[in-house]
């Protein structure tokens, strides 16, 4: 970290998100919510990117660089959430299986999310997956959730998976699909643990390292795929 992001944490750190972070997905327009979502959400989450930063370095093992969302290719709709992410690449995140943390109207998430930017990696960590698989590799506390569309609003539990795992694959698969693993939190909660929610959303975090991990040994060319 060098001293002007350790100066620039001290002079702005994550001291979480209010309930008008949450406010600005009510906000009408385009112009409008972009204004409003600049204004009171993209400050909090560039904070707790930065603040996050270390802990990421020393999971990834490598330099870690947060990357908050900007929607630029938004012109007509104005986005549903909004997110840092981080990477380990200081040019971007997209390319490579990421965690993200952000928030919505409804609440705040940490998703580890392979999006079609991502070429082969998105669907290749994904074949290595079963939902047993799955389960043993986030095991703990957190609830989580898988998503075949990145931004949908489908999210299953890993439990339900298994009924039909092949479809889930199949909607995932989809070229402008980029899938996730989700862990939510209620917007009250997040609300009244303010800067606290930095340490939640890093548990989030831990409890989804595994698969992260997994991700980087099919981008050097792991073992064959396990779905049929």
């Amino acid at each position: 970290m060098s001293a002007s992001t350790a100066a620039e944490i001290r002079a702005n750190p994550f001291r979480g998100l209010p309930a008008a972070a949450f406010e600005v997905f009510h906000v009408e327009g385009f112009e409008a919510r972009m204004a409003a979502l600049r204004r009171e959400a993209t400050p909090r989450l560039a904070a707790l990117g930065q603040a996050l930063e270390p802990a990421m370095a020393r999971h990834f093992a490598m330099p870690a660089y947060s990357h908050v969302a900007r929607h630029l290719r938004r012109r007509v709709h104005p986005p549903e959430d909004t997110w840092v992410a981080w990477s380990t690449s200081a040019r971007g995140y997209k390319a490579e299986v990421h965690f993200e943390a952000g928030l919505g109207s409804g609440g705040a998430f940490v998703r580890l999310a392979a999006l079609p930017e991502a070429g082969p990696a998105k669907m290749a960590l994904l074949n290595q997956l079963t939902p047993e698989r799955l389960a043993s590799l986030t095991a703990g506390p957190l609830p989580v959730l898988f998503t075949p569309d990145h931004h949908g609003v489908e999210q299953v539990p890993l439990e339900a998976l298994a009924r039909d795992w092949p479809h889930w694959v199949r909607q995932a698969s989809r070229r402008q699909h980029g899938w996730a693993l989700v862990v939510a939190t209620p917007r009250a909660a997040v609300v009244r643990r303010r800067g606290a929610w930095a340490d939640d959303a890093l548990a989030a975090i831990r409890q989804l390292m595994p698969v992260w991990a997994l991700g980087r040994t099919c981008e050097r060319g792991g073992p064959a795929s396990l779905i049929p």
